[in-house]
């Protein structure tokens, strides 16, 4: 389908398909790189991959999850709230 909605509904046969039977692969036509085909980056492969080895590469850096170091304080607090939930579910708190 990618192949197809790039060529028949782009007419820009930038993906192709290499190889036959089970060998066969989805890539840039005649197998060069993508800088050399007339690809447009529309996105219109990606949107109808079958499979979703198609993606999106963003172009900033993902910012999730967030590097960090878990310390004794977060560990705390958050026991502490588990405790005082535990506590309000019972009534016995709050």
């Amino acid at each position: 389908m990618c192949v197809r909605i790039c060529d028949e509904v782009m007419d820009n046969s930038a993906l192709g398909l290499t190889g036959r039977g089970f060998d066969t692969k989805v890539e840039p036509a005649f197998s060069r790189d993508f800088k050399n085909t007339k690809c447009i980056s529309c996105g219109q492969c990606v949107g109808v991959c079958p499979t979703g080895a198609l993606q999106e590469k963003l172009q900033i850096e993902k910012s999730v999850p967030l590097k960090g170091k878990k310390g004794l304080k977060q560990s705390v607090v958050i026991v502490m709230l588990a405790v005082v939930l535990s506590w309000n579910h019972r009534g016995i708190c709050c």
